[in-house]
């Protein structure tokens, strides 16, 4: 039965915010982790693992653009270093 309501979420709604309500309200409560703990459940195992990937993918991606932007700063900021330490030309003067 707990298979049913996974999969009819899944299908309708996709993996997205209602699953994960869903999910996270069994996990929460301490008489269907027992449940899910005698007995186990193929579709709550697999739905939530592929929350839990979700979740870790979508974490790295973020520290992925946060490292590319500090990056991107470091290189804006010793490319105008370099610029402001070149010499300037100098152009003599007769005096």
């Amino acid at each position: 039965m707990l298979s049913n309501a996974l999969n009819f979420l899944g299908n309708t709604f996709g993996e997205g915010q209602e699953l994960l309500l869903f999910l996270s309200e069994l996990t929460k409560s301490p008489y269907a982790l027992s449940f899910l703990s005698d007995v186990g459940n193929e579709t709550y195992s697999r739905y939530n693992q592929y929350l839990l990937l979700k979740d870790k993918q979508k974490a790295l991606q973020e520290e992925a653009k946060r490292g590319f932007k500090e990056l991107r700063l470091k290189a804006e900021s010793s490319k105008w270093t370099t610029m402001e330490n070149k010499e300037k030309p100098c152009i003599a003067r007769e005096v």
